[in-house]
């Protein structure tokens, strides 16, 4: 109780420090300066007649809106297209949605101190309790905020989304940028003559515009400002997610891409592709082991079981001297689509990859633990078919669960822990995860290869593992991380997933704090910035950092409210 009572008092310490620190040192006059008065954004609602509490947010800005626009269901085109002439940039803003009164002043100052001038901000925002209020307890007692409406409406405190780097295949699970986004006049010009006026649902606009941008702009530059910047009560309805889910699957329609799109997940709103068989891909299933028959078998009849003629399956055998192991492999060569490797070095996971990759001629290469089993259908077409979403994919990950189906990889975050560690590692595999992203199809810093689909040409490219440094772990997540440096980028796909049983082949090395250290030491700079982790979630756990949040509620109340009284 007293150590209840101690932490209490830390926590109003640091909140009302915090807040008189805020207070104290934003000075809108001076921030305001910052921006050119050549500089326009300016707000277009989404609806003829507004929300009182929409206008009124929209109006009562600090720094203030050049013109604030409405648009109706008819001839809503044009009223944008004069719109956008208008300003440099347009913010869109959905019916119900409320801007917080510094969100135009932090996009005018961002977006007049970047050099890229991006066709697409977006922000943070925050929703009511209700929509955000199941929490699930994992096995090792981690605590997560789930995805589920509460059964008790009258909650409405305010729920923080705290949003990752931009990706677009992010996109493709719906509109996970919410209900307010800039975007640069040039870029709204661009795609408004291709967007469908009669089908159009003003409340997906947004949506359907980053979409059309992306088909369009293959360098497309958006830009993400980690401040919480309005309200969104929204509840998707079942209207609104169908409008949605059709939006992808045209999308993906016109960009040559055979998928079905189905809804992962109702609460959160969460769209997942489902790509078409791709039987013109060559795949090779590398599986490394010594000994370990059962295991192996299980794995490999797995695997034959559920790919096809295209997917051939290689052993890496290490010294193994199991005479029940040497008949399996002869039995299934008998079969065909398989082959052994045999790596007679000791046991240097790294290397014994490199080595076999080097004699392959496959386009994608899947590495894959002798432990990991129970394949979900159409896997290995839907790693390729998220591979070919983009041609700087270097490698796709999976969904891997415990056999108990709590998750055992969701991903890979610098944000958690030190260097790295799982996302929603312990967390039901079928869960949402915070804000959904358990179940969403999206860009990460970096994935296991437990399970992990990549390009053979990438990876010779880059050398691949690196055999030196990191021979048994952090071999993958250096991978991933030196793919983003020459510009390749890591996807993670939940709708693959498999069981795991994770390091029950050869358990954990000694050398594992060496290993550690000199990984560390090489990625410092991404390890304290992962992009696709935000800096508000806690380093604790894939959650809010509630110091912080309620901290954020008393400033908006203090130091926002003073100055718009003094406006």
């Amino acid at each position: 109780m007293k150590l209840r009572t101690i932490r209490r008092q830390v926590q109003t310490h640091l909140e009302s420090t915090w807040v008189k620190f805020r207070s104290q040192f934003i000075d809108v006059e001076q921030l305001a300066k910052r921006v050119p008065e050549s500089f326009s954004i300016g707000l277009v609602l989404l609806e003829d007649t507004p929300d009182a509490r929409t206008l009124d947010s929209a109006k009562t800005q600090l720094y203030r809106a050049a013109g604030i626009h409405t648009l109706a269901d008819s001839n809503w085109k044009d009223a944008l297209s004069a719109a956008a002439c208008q300003h440099d940039y347009i913010g869109l803003i959905n019916p119900t949605v409320a801007l917080q009164a510094d969100a135009l002043l932090w996009a005018a100052i961002e977006l007049c101190r970047s050099e890229e001038n991006p066709q697409w901000v977006y922000f943070d925002h925050a929703c009511p309790e209700r929509q955000q209020a199941f929490r699930v307890v994992a096995k090792d007692g981690t605590r997560y905020r789930g995805d589920v409406p509460n059964a008790d409406d009258s909650n409405h405190q305010l729920t923080p989304v705290f949003k990752p780097e931009f990706s677009p295949e992010h996109l493709l699970t719906g509109s996970f940028t919410g209900g307010f986004n800039l975007f640069s006049s040039a870029a709204i010009n661009s795609v408004l003559s291709t967007l469908p006026e009669a089908e159009c649902d003003l409340r997906n606009l947004q949506f359907e515009i980053g979409l059309r941008l992306v088909e369009q702009e293959p360098h497309l530059k958006v830009h993400r400002i980690p401040q919480i910047a309005f309200v969104d009560p929204t509840v998707a309805t079942a209207q609104l997610l169908e409008s949605q889910r059709l939006a992808v699957e045209k999308h993906l329609d016109r960009r040559g891409i055979p998928a079905v799109v189905n809804v992962a997940c109702e609460h959160p709103p969460i769209l997942s592709p489902f790509f078409s068989e791709r039987t013109d891909a060559t795949v090779t299933v590398l599986i490394p082991t010594r000994n370990q028959f059962e295991r192996v078998q299980k794995c490999v009849e797995d695997v034959r079981a559920t790919t096809c003629e295209n997917v051939h399956i290689r052993m890496i055998d290490n010294q193994s001297d199991d005479e029940n192991l040497f008949s399996f492999y002869e039995t299934q060569q008998r079969l065909g689509r398989f082959s052994v490797e045999h790596f007679d070095e000791p046991f240097n996971y790294a290397r014994m990859h490199n080595v076999t990759i080097e004699r392959l001629d496959s386009e994608f290469v899947i590495l894959l633990n002798n432990d990991v089993f129970d394949f979900s259908d159409g896997w290995t077409d839907q790693l390729v078919g998220t591979a070919r979403l983009s041609e700087d994919i270097g490698c796709v990950g999976a969904l891997l669960r415990y056999p108990d189906g709590m998750t055992q990889h969701g991903g890979v975050s610098f944000g958690i822990g030190r260097p790295c560690r799982h996302i929603h590692l312990g967390m039901p595999a079928d869960a949402p995860g915070y804000c959904g992203r358990l179940q969403s199809l999206q860009q990460l810093s970096a994935l296991t290869a437990a399970l992990l689909l990549i390009r053979r040409d990438v990876y010779q490219r880059l050398g691949g593992f690196d055999e030196v440094r990191f021979p048994v772990s952090y071999n993958d997540t250096d991978l991933c991380l030196r793919m983003r440096s020459a510009g390749y980028r890591a996807i993670y796909n939940p709708r693959v997933t498999a069981i795991h049983e994770e390091s029950v082949s050869r358990g954990r090395s000694p050398l594992e704090r060496k290993w550690r250290n000199e990984f560390m030491q090489l990625w410092k700079g991404e390890i304290e910035s992962d992009p696709f982790y935000s800096p508000h979630l806690s380093h604790r756990e894939y959650a809010v950092e509630n110091v912080a949040f309620r901290a954020w509620q008393q400033r908006k109340q203090v130091s926002i409210k003073a100055m718009i009284d003094a406006a």
